[in-house]
């Protein structure tokens, strides 16, 4: 009687069981089969990002600390020059992107037009940022009308 309920309680359960071990072969499959590795994907250099007509220019922040605070990756700022507030600062940009560099969050970098790049580095550092609204657009002059500029983009390998 034993012997007669085993077979008819495993002709019963059959599918049940095999539908359970194509679903333990399957998660095995799946999660242990193939080794995963990282993801292969592009690296995107900054320079192959920068627009035609304009500089990334590498710059000392003396108030850092605080722009980090204030921004993320990029954002807008006035580049000034001098000794911050005390000691009679010039403004020597307005209104232009600054981007964080992704090796080393402490450094920063201006995206201006090659002849606002040679102003820059004709003048003494460390410089000050003002933070500006993102949504503003680029002005080299605060009454020069602003131009649209064209964006070529570099994939290439290195």
């Amino acid at each position: 009687m034993i012997a007669k309920l085993k077979t008819h309680i495993n002709a019963k359960n059959k599918p049940l069981i095999i539908a359970f071990l194509l679903f333990v072969v399957a998660f095995i499959a799946i999660n242990f089969g193939a080794e995963k590795g990282p993801l292969s994907k592009d690296k995107i250099y900054a320079d192959t990002m920068i627009p035609k007509g304009l500089v990334l220019l590498p710059i000392e922040l003396a108030n850092a600390d605080t722009v980090s605070g204030l921004i993320d990756q990029f954002g807008v700022i006035d580049l000034y020059a001098g000794q911050g507030s005390a000691g009679g600062s010039k403004k020597i940009a307005a209104k232009v992107k600054i981007l964080r560099a992704p090796l080393n969050p402490q450094q920063y970098a201006v995206l201006v037009p090659e002849n606002l790049s040679k102003e820059i580095m004709h003048s003494v550092g460390p410089f000050y940022a003002v933070v500006q609204n993102r949504q503003v657009q680029y002005e080299e002059k605060v009454n020069v009308p602003v131009k649209a500029v064209s964006i070529e983009y570099y994939k290439g390998g290195m």
